[in-house]
Formats: structure tokens, sequence, C-alpha cells
């Protein structure tokens, strides 16, 4: 039996290891070259650059990026374990590709230098799945124990006995029953010793066996507590000038600024206060919105097989680069934006545009439908305010900006606002459910159903009557 309603995807692809080595081998966002730039400045750090900040937006791909950094630092420097599996993927898509790609030049060629000079290990730390503590460097040191084949280590911990061979291990002191019925455990390890001293022969022990210099990426902070997030940029700063560790964390610069100043109570500076922590900041790039979107495009199965392109020729591969450039978007919106688009894009002209004419449903699905979609992905106020009537200026001006988006449906210049204000006003109305609506409206030589309006809304907001499909279709 046929599926009735077309599947939608997951907006992001996994950050698992064959999709890392594909969106390197592919390059879609044109990021590989930036990982050859951030291995390039790691290579020419001094001593005293300790803890460096990945800077991006929330979905501009960071977590991406590191995870990279670390698969390859990882399989260059043999400390993977599933090494041949990482070869196939590959060679899978390097078989793929009709042109060489960065990853068989330069970009693995870089980091296997750099993995020979350093003898380096990097581990990647989820902040998120540790905020529950209230120490910082205790989670680091909890991950460390678990992450390492040390002798107590279990696979379900065993909290009690965990603290009674961590402490022995770190301290050398044994510490009896008594002392381990306490809450928290590492309150012992604090009160009576020095847990710097602890922290490095932690290292001591790790570093000796596996490698000369761990690099220490720690992501999702934005995600944990506040108090956690704000104690572990300052426990860092204490525990960050030991030459063989370094740290890397990914930030959304403005997003902690507005943390720390909210979290001081406005009396601390978050920039001043970002500036004494971290060494070095690195900015992703997320302005390869063409390129991108030609990724999305190529990953597009039609789910109409009698339909060729559907929409995306006359949508994907036109309107969405300005969608994507006017609202600024990250890459996990481009890709949910693109996503969507494409599956209304699988019913559009069959079920949705069945009633407004040709330049109707031209103006409808090439022009409104992109830019109330990139609106309701990025800025939910600002679509709250269009559907209410105030959001007229920024939808002609954006129509203004793109001269494919009305020369294309025969629309001079100097009737853009007449024509898209009514077109606006009656959208308005139709959204609004105002009583005086019509069932159709006539602009010039321009159709417009007050059903196809609604139907674009309830496809956007994923509240589509699906079932209108028509049954004969549908085989069992």
């Amino acid at each position: 039996m046929k599926e009735r309603i077309p599947q939608m995807k997951k907006f992001e692809e996994k950050d698992d290891e064959k999709n890392l080595i594909k969106t390197m081998i592919l390059d879609p966002i044109e990021r590989d070259m930036e990982l050859v730039y951030f291995i390039r400045l790691l290579a020419s750090m001094g001593q005293d650059n300790s803890i460096i900040a990945v800077n991006g937006k929330w979905g501009s791909g960071k977590t991406f990026f590191l995870k990279q950094f670390q698969l390859l630092c990882n399989y260059y420097a043999n400390k993977i374990k599933n090494a041949e599996e990482i070869k196939g993927y590959i060679n899978e898509y390097n078989n793929a590709q009709n042109k060489k790609s960065y990853f068989e030049g330069i970009l693995q060629t870089e980091y296997r230098e750099f993995v020979k000079e350093e003898c380096c290990e990097v581990l990647y730390f989820n902040a998120w799945e540790y905020d529950n503590n209230d120490d910082p460097i205790k989670s680091l040191m909890y991950f460390l124990i678990e992450n390492y084949d040390l002798d107590y280590k279990k696979i379900e911990i065993d909290w009690k006995e965990l603290g009674k061979k961590t402490i022995k291990f770190l301290t050398g002191i044994e510490y009896g029953e008594d002392c381990l019925k306490k809450t928290n455990l590492f309150e012992d390890i604090i009160g009576n010793n020095d847990i710097r001293k602890m922290w490095i022969n932690l290292l001591d022990e790790i570093i000796n066996q596996n490698c000369n210099k761990i690099y220490f990426i720690i992501d999702d902070l934005d995600r944990c507590r506040p108090e956690y997030a704000v104690k572990m940029f300052e426990r860092l700063k204490h525990f960050a000038n030991d030459e063989r560790i370094v740290f890397i964390i990914a930030i959304d610069y403005e997003e902690t600024v507005s943390m720390i100043k909210h979290f001081y109570g406005y009396k601390e500076s978050g920039n001043k206060f970002l500036e004494k922590i971290i060494d070095q900041f690195v900015d992703l790039d997320n302005r390869q919105y063409k390129s991108y979107n030609k990724y999305l495009g190529d990953l597009v199965v039609c789910s109409k097989e009698k339909k060729e392109k559907l929409m995306i020729a006359d949508v994907v591969n036109r309107v969405t680069n300005y969608v994507f450039e006017d609202f600024h978007m990250t890459l996990r919106e481009m890709a949910r934006y693109s996503e969507t688009i494409k599956y209304i894009s699988s019913f559009y002209d069959e079920y949705v545009g069945r009633y407004s004419g040709e330049l109707g449903n031209a103006i409808l699905k090439g022009s409104v439908m992109p830019y109330v979609l990139g609106l309701n992905i990025t800025n939910k106020k600002e679509y709250y305010k269009f559907i209410e009537g105030k959001g007229e200026e920024k939808f002609i001006a954006f129509i203004k900006r793109h001269k494919e988006l009305y020369r294309g449906i025969g629309i001079e210049k100097e009737d853009i606002k007449e024509t898209f204000e009514k077109i606006y006003q009656f959208i308005v109305c139709v959204m609004n459910r105002d009583k005086y609506v019509l069932e159709s409206m006539d602009i010039k030589n321009i159709r417009l159903y007050e059903e196809t309006v609604s139907d674009i809304f309830q496809c956007i907001n994923h509240l589509y009557d699906f079932e209108i499909c028509h049954e004969e279709e549908w085989e069992e």
C-alpha cells in the first residue's frame, strides 16, 4: 500500500561517523577549509593559549564541526576503535565523487601532520549530561574516569564503590564507610585535599598512558543551567594552566554574554568576563547559503514518480536562496526550511493549489509561501504580526529586493506596492476569518481563492488535512 501522507525527514542529519565523513567529503557548506584553518590555529598557539571558544549561533553547525575535528584527529592518530569502518565510509563517498575533494588532499594532509607533531587525543564532553553536578571540575573528572579504561571503571557505576576507589586512586588515602555516607562524595575530597593536585594526578595517569596532549571539547553549555555554565568558565580558568590540555568550548557569543549578565544581575560585563576567560575566539562562517541549498536539493527524492521536480525547480533553486539570505538562517533553520518546503510542494499543485488560477498559484507558492515559512521558522513573533496585518511593509520590501519574484509573473516594478498590498490584505482577511472575506479575489489578472490561502498556512503549521488526497491513487 502506498503511503497516504508524504513523509517529512528529520530536519538535520545525525552527527554519527558516517554523516561526519560524508559532509567532509561532499563539503556542502564549504567548511573543510575552516577545519584546516582551525588545525593551523591550534598548531600555532603558544602554551598560554589553553581555552578556545568556537562561536556560532544555535544551529550553525558547531557540534558537527567539532566532532569532525575530533574524528579526524583520532582517526589519523590511530586512536579510534572502528578505524576500518571509518575507512569504508571514506572510500564509499570518495568513489561517489567525480572530482577530488578537499578531504583527499589538504584536509587529511594537515591533520596527519598535526597529530604526528602533537601526539594528541581529542575528547568530546557534553556538558548538559553532567549539569546536575554542583562543580563542573567534578563533572570533568567523572567523565575522564568513565572514559578511560582504568581499573575501577564499570559500565553501571556503583557511586559508592567508585567514590572509594577514585579517592584512593587520586589521593592514596583509604576512606572508610563513614566517609562515603555523604550525598556528595567529592565534599570530602575538597575538604581534605587539594583538588588541583588530584586533577594533575589524573591527567598524569591518562596522558602518560595514552598521549602527550588532550584537546577537550566542551559542548552544549547553552543547554545547561546558567549557574553551572558560568561556573564552568570560572573553574576552567583556574585549571587550564597545564600545557598538556587545551579546552575548546562551543558557544553562542551573544547568548552567553546575555546569560552572564543575567546571572550576575547585570553587574558584570558579559563581554569582559568572557575576554578574561577565553584566550582565542573562532567564528564559524555561516553564509554558504547557495552551496548548502544545492546540497539539500540534491538529497530530495520526489514522492510522486510522475512529477520530475515538482516545485523544486521554481522554489528551492530560486526563491529559497533569497529566504536564506534575507532571514540570516542558521544551518539548522535552512535544513528545516528546505525539508518543509519540499514536503509541502510534493502535493501543492494537485491538492493545495487546485482552486487558484495559474498566476495566483505562482504568487502564492513562489512568493508568499516561501516568505511566510521563513518567518515561521526564524521569528514566530514576526510571523504572528504578519497574520495580524502588521507585516505588510517588510513583505513588500522582500518582494522588491528580488525582481524574479514579480517579473516572472508579469508585474512591473511600479505596480508592486499596489498589487502586493491587495494580496496581503486578502491574506490577512482570510487568516483572521473576517466575516467580509470573499471566497475569491481578482487583482488585475490574478485570481486568489480563500481556500488556497487557508490551505497554505495549514501546511506551514503542519495542520493540513492530508486525507483529501485522491483515494484512487492508493493501491493495496
